[in-house]
């Protein structure tokens, strides 16, 4: 494989990953299936070039270690995916066992708020 397309395939990769943690960013927001979907890419990239460097002689130009680096930002980005997954529906949880229900009429019942202490 030519030098320069596994260039572009590094690049590739590492905008992708890019372009998962800025959706991160702006977790209310942030298209999970969007972020998934180029955690994906750029690890399907990842695993061509890992296959393509066992087929040429030398390095070229020191990608290996790229490609090593791309693959633990990768595994972070999905880490912090998955725990912001899991945090948000965590706290959707809650908010759903918060709210009071429905009333006998089909309204939504009112939320009870617990007691607040100005003093302390």
């Amino acid at each position: 494989m030519h030098e320069r397309s596994l260039e572009w395939m590094v690049e590739a990769a590492q905008s992708r990953v890019s372009g998962a943690r800025a959706l991160l960013l702006n977790p209310r927001t942030c298209n999970i299936e969007h972020c998934i979907t180029l955690l994906s890419e750029a690890q399907g990239y990842v695993e061509w070039l890992r296959d393509s460097f066992r087929t040429t002689e030398p390095d070229p130009r020191g990608l290996g270690r790229r490609v090593q680096a791309l693959s633990g930002e990768i595994r972070l980005t999905g880490i912090l995916l998955d725990q912001g997954a899991r945090r948000s529906r965590a706290w959707l949880d809650r908010w759903q066992a918060s709210r009071g229900g429905y009333t006998p009429a089909g309204n939504l019942a009112s939320v009870t708020v617990g007691s607040m202490s100005f003093i302390g």
